[in-house]
């Protein structure tokens, strides 16, 4: 039983500050609409469309940060310098490669929006 109490112990321990930053990113949703909410129907049809594409990307942006630090503490635990870098360097590239990706469909959405 104390085995069992321990691994929970040390799971919350591990597992709160992910459920935080969480919270505190749809916290922030909710304070956008809240915002927004006094500027009427449309404003706040538009603001649900955008806060569901905002959600989606953070949600994948944080699902990569977190990913790479798990890399990296282990790497850096593990103290051999080369998975160091290269679970720095693939973490860089796989970020990278995603906001760009993000970044490439936010400026087509808008040339396609300035166009009409």
């Amino acid at each position: 039983m104390s085995t069992t109490r321990s691994y929970a112990k040390k799971n919350l321990s591990l597992t709160w500050p992910l459920a935080l930053n969480a919270w505190l990113m749809q916290s922030m949703l909710m304070i956008d609409t809240l915002l927004v909410s006094p500027l009427g129907e449309i404003s706040l049809a538009a603001l649900g469309i955008a806060t569901t594409i905002v959600a989606f990307v953070m949600g994948i942006q944080m699902a990569l940060a977190n990913g790479t630090q798990l890399v990296l503490s282990r790497a850096v635990g593990s103290g051999v310098n080369a998975s160091i870098n290269r679970g720095f360097w693939a973490g860089m590239s796989i970020n990278f490669s995603v906001a760009l990706l993000f970044w490439g469909l936010i400026q087509m959405v808008g040339l396609h929006s300035t166009t009409r």
